[in-house]
C-alpha cells in the first residue's frame, strides 16, 4: 500500500495537502504536524508562515511605542524650559534699578516742640510745594540739572551741584504747603541716568539734615544705585513744614567734579 501523502494533523489525526497552514477538519495549525513543514512546503507555492505576519506587526508596534516615547520626552523638557524661561523673566523684571536699605548712623540735637492733630493715616510720598539748591549745574539743550529733578520719579534725571570743587557744602531745601507726619527719607545717590554717568559724576558721602523743628541728623549714604532709606529722628506725631539737606562729604567722580543726586522721596502722612 502506499504511503498516504500530505500533512497529518497532531490534533485530530486527519490528512491535509501539503499547501494546508491548517487543518481542513479541526482547523487546527499544521505546523507542527508529520510529513513536513508546512512553512517549507508552502514556500513553494509562495506562502508565508502564520506568525511571521505576527512578528511584523510586534516589531512596527514596538517601533511606534518608542517614537510615542521620544515625542512624550521631548514635549516634557519643552514644557521645562519654558517654565524656566518664565520664572527667570519674572525674576529679572521686577525692578528697574536695585534697591539699598539700611538704617543710617544719626546724631540728635534738641528736639522742637510737639504738635498735637490727626493725620490721614495712609504712609503716601508727598511731594515738596518749593524746591531750592545753592547751586546747579546750568543746563543744555538736552537736559537740566535743577532742584525739580529730584521730585520728577525719574530717575534719569538729576540735581548737579554747579559750585566749583567737590560740592561739599551744598544744599537743598523743600518746604510743604501742609505740615506733614516724617515716616522716612528715600535718596537715589548719584546721577543714575546710566552706569558711566554714575561713576563719572560725584555721589554724595555724607548729608546733614535739619528740620523745620529744629532737629538735625547726618547720615551716611552708600555708593550705589537705587534707593537707600533713612529714618528721620523726627517723631512721627510731629509736623514737619521744611527739611534741608546738606552735602558733608562726597565720592569723587571719576570724569566730573560735581555731586549729584537723582531722586529724594519724602514718606510719610498728611495733616487732616
Amino acid at each position: 500500500m502506499a504511503p498516504e501523502r500530505g500533512i497529518k494533523c497532531v490534533e485530530c489525526g486527519a490528512r491535509n495537502r501539503q499547501d494546508r497552514l491548517f487543518c481542513s477538519v479541526c482547523g487546527a495549525y499544521l505546523g507542527g504536524g508529520e510529513g513536513g513543514s508546512p512553512v517549507g512546503a508552502n514556500a513553494k507555492h509562495g506562502a508565508i508562515a502564520p506568525y511571521a505576519g505576527k512578528r511584523r506587526s510586534n516589531h512596527v508596534l514596538g517601533v511606534l511605542l518608542l517614537i510615542l516615547f521620544l515625542i512624550a520626552v521631548a514635549f516634557a523638557a519643552l514644557l521645562i524650559h519654558r517654565e524656566y524661561k518664565d520664572l527667570q523673566a519674572t525674576g529679572t523684571s521686577s525692578a528697574t534699578l536695585p534697591t539699598t536699605s539700611s538704617t543710617m548712623p544719626t546724631t540728635t540735637s534738641a528736639a522742637g516742640t510737639s504738635t498735637t492733630s490727626t493725620t490721614t493715616g495712609e504712609e503716601i510720598r508727598i511731594f515738596p510745594s518749593g524746591a531750592k539748591a545753592s547751586s546747579s549745574l546750568p543746563s543744555t539743550n538736552e537736559f537740566s540739572y535743577g532742584p525739580a529733578n529730584l521730585s520728577d520719579n525719574d530717575l534719569a534725571t538729576a540735581w548737579n551741584e554747579g559750585a566749583s570743587g567737590d560740592g561739599v557744602g551744598e544744599w537743598l531745601s523743600f518746604s510743604f504747603n501742609q505740615p506733614l507726619y516724617l515716616s522716612r527719607i528715600d535718596i537715589a545717590n548719584g546721577y543714575q541716568r546710566d552706569h558711566k554717568r554714575f561713576v563719572g559724576n560725584g555721589r554724595v558721602r555724607a548729608l546733614q539734615i535739619e528740620y523745620s523743628n529744629g532737629a538735625t541728623q547726618e547720615v551716611q549714604l552708600y555708593d550705589d544705585m537705587g534707593y537707600q532709606q533713612i529714618e528721620p529722628v523726627v517723631s512721627r506725631e510731629e509736623g514737619i513744614s521744611s527739611i534741608r539737606l546738606t552735602i558733608i562729604s562726597v565720592y569723587p567722580g571719576g570724569s566730573w567734579d560735581d555731586a549729584a543726586l537723582s531722586e529724594i522721596r519724602f514718606m510719610g502722612t498728611r495733616w487732616q
